[in-house]
């Protein structure tokens, strides 16, 4: 009798477990290239290349969400989140320019609209690697495609669009800019 109850409550326990760990999550197909979902990444008008070290990443929003940094074509979002293993090469020739990650996990999601938002790079481990010599990201955008735990997983659709990279100034550049304008300056306070 005892090592029945036992038994059972640890059922009830293991059950309550996996509910709570596959409550308040969705997927969705992480891809460029697919069924529904057509959007090839270019640096210089030439599609980028897996052999060249190039990354994509997805980055999400629970809802419909602004992100300030989505001006910027270099700019590291502060809102958004990255999906946990996202993190994919880029296919080679002749499919340069896309990338296929796997179905990702959105965590907290449990109904509604998702913003996401695609960042590329090289050089670097992630986005924000100093190190890189190479980055952009797509335009925020918003899907309804994620779906829960268990269902057949989806792709973006047609909310992926193309988008182009660019490189990342070294910071000597930068410190160029302002020697420049500091002798602008100066010069101009002289007359």
């Amino acid at each position: 009798m005892k090592k029945t109850i036992v038994t059972s409550v640890m059922g009830v326990i293991a059950s309550a477990a996996m509910v709570g760990s596959s409550y308040g999550q969705g997927q969705i197909q992480f891809l460029s290239y697919g069924l529904t979902t057509d959007a090839i990444v270019t640096y210089n008008g030439v599609p980028v290349s897996g052999s060249a070290g190039y990354q994509a990443a997805l980055y999400y929003a629970l809802g419909t969400v602004a992100e300030p940094s989505a001006s910027d074509p270099l700019g590291v979002p502060s809102v958004l989140q990255l999906v946990p293993g996202s993190v994919t090469p880029f296919f080679n020739a002749p499919l340069a320019g896309y990338f296929q990650g796997s179905a990702v996990t959105i965590p907290g999601f449990t109904a509604g609209l998702v913003t996401f938002e695609v960042l590329a790079w090289t050089g670097g481990n992630s986005y924000g690697d100093p190190l890189n010599t190479v980055r952009g990201h797509s335009t925020v955008f918003q899907s309804d495609q994620v779906v829960a735990l268990g269902l057949p997983v989806k792709e973006f659709g047609s909310a992926l669009q193309v988008f182009a990279i660019q490189a990342v100034p070294e910071p000597s550049t930068f410190a160029l800019i302002g020697l420049g304008i500091g002798a602008l300056l100066c010069f101009r306070r002289r007359k």
